[in-house]
Order: C-alpha cells, then sequence, then structure tokens
C-alpha cells in the first residue's frame, strides 16, 4: 500500500501527502502579503487587502458557509468590505486586523477564542 495521485477511475487527484513544494497556482493573480496556517486551515491576504482561506470548515473556521471543505483558496466573503492588513488562523478559528485596526473573529469560540459574548 502506498501513496498515489490516481484515483480508482484512473484520474488524477491531489495526493493527500505532497513530498516538495508546489505554488498555490490559484493565487498567482494575487500578490500575498500574509499566510497564517491552523490545524487543518491557512489564510492568505493579499496586498489588495483581501483575505482568501482554504481547508477545513467543520467550526466555519474559513468564514464561509456552505462548504465543508474547500481544496482551493476562497475569499472571505463577510470581509469583501473591509481592507486587512493581518490575518492569524487557530486550531478551528481564524481572526483577521483591518487597516483600520478593527478585529474581526470567526470559527470555533469555545473558552473564549473569539473574545467576544457570542459565539459560533
Amino acid at each position: 500500500m502506498g501513496i498515489s495521485n490516481r484515483s480508482n477511475k484512473g484520474e488524477d487527484v491531489e495526493p493527500k501527502i505532497r513530498f516538495y513544494p508546489r505554488m498555490l497556482t490559484s493565487l498567482k493573480d494575487h500578490i500575498v502579503l500574509e499566510i497564517s496556517c491552523g490545524h487543518s486551515h491557512s489564510i492568505a491576504v493579499t496586498s489588495e487587502g483581501k483575505t482568501f482561506s482554504w481547508g477545513n470548515n467543520d467550526n466555519n473556521q474559513l468564514g464561509v458557509e456552505g462548504v465543508d471543505f474547500a481544496e482551493r483558496p476562497i475569499e472571505v466573503k463577510g470581509l469583501r468590505s473591509i481592507s486587512i492588513k493581518s490575518a492569524s488562523c487557530g486550531y478551528e478559528h481564524s481572526i483577521a486586523l483591518s487597516v483600520d485596526g478593527e478585529l474581526y473573529s470567526w470559527g470555533q469560540g469555545e473558552g473564549g477564542l473569539l473574545a467576544s459574548k457570542t459565539q459560533s
């Protein structure tokens, strides 16, 4: 038993383990200034202040509804009208800092991780 890049139908599929670095072509049209990785999700901030996330979304840590798992970066829709300066991933939550100094948090909020009275 080994690692294969082929499905049982003979189609090429994304490998579960990648042994060598590869460029994320889905963000090639953006200048990524910052990236953060959580337990099973990642987030990137671009020079335009846009925020993209991908990976596991069990607790809405991607900030995208209706998606269980995103294989490619998806823009965080709740932040589209906000210019983001920095973002970071926790275990199953994310937080972003706007250029105006406002903090935004989403995902698993147990134990006060989202730093707000309401938790998702």
